[in-house]
């Protein structure tokens, strides 16, 4: 697996954690990637990990266990066996119902030696139209495989907010700060060898781990 992160949808069917606090002004990373491609918008800035109310909850409450599941259940070459995680059909992730609090990507963890440009789309479920692609991380680089530490565990971007229905397609273009143009996406039909490389998988009852593979 080359990128795996956490979305948190907000979903109604998904319960959303309302008690914290009002959160404080979140903060933006201070170096940011200028890396574009395709003249494709960004969907915002990253921002620094725990720097607002949610992200502080992710980081104590649901970060540790998705640490682990990447550690013991996705490494390269290892198949996923973790009990308790619900698979999901990567090729339908969607709403049941209207967000009440912007959807986000919170990225996890990193280990592939390309510099992958990560991406997403929505379009209504069910339509054959394709969204408009937008940048989430430009350069998905920690610093761990030659790349620059551009992002931490923990740290996020918010996608904004969704109606009921709307159908999300993420995904990945390989090497793209190198020249990379293959693009891995959980469209699985969409793929260059036409297979999967996405796999998805609930945690608990808010949150969804997105695994990528980026090697055909």
């Amino acid at each position: 697996m080359s990128v795996r992160l956490s979305l948190r949808p907000a979903l109604g069917a998904l319960a959303v954690l309302a008690s914290f606090a009002e959160p404080a002004a979140a903060v933006p990373k201070e170096q940011q990637s200028n890396f574009r491609l395709w003249e494709m918008p960004l969907a915002a800035e990253v921002h620094n990990n725990a720097s607002d109310a949610r992200s502080q909850a992710f980081s104590r409450d649901i970060l540790p266990g998705a640490l682990a599941i990447v550690e013991e259940n996705l490494k390269e070459g290892v198949e996923f066996v973790a009990r308790g995680v619900t698979r999901l059909d990567e090729d339908r992730l969607f709403l049941l119902n209207d967000s009440d609090r912007p959807v986000r990507v919170y990225f996890v963890n990193e280990g592939a030696g390309y510099r992958n440009t990560l991406g997403f789309a929505t379009s209504q479920a069910g339509s054959f139209e394709a969204g408009v692609r937008k940048i989430v991380v430009p350069d998905v680089s920690d610093g761990t495989f030659g790349g620059p530490d551009l992002v931490t565990v923990g740290d996020w971007v918010e996608l904004g907010n969704f109606p009921r229905g709307t159908a999300f397609e993420f995904f990945i273009v390989r090497d793209a700060v190198n020249g990379g143009r293959d693009v891995f996406t959980n469209q699985d039909h969409l793929n260059p060898d036409r297979l999967q490389h996405l796999s998805a998988w609930l945690l608990g009852d808010r949150y969804v781990l997105l695994g990528f593979e980026d090697l055909m």
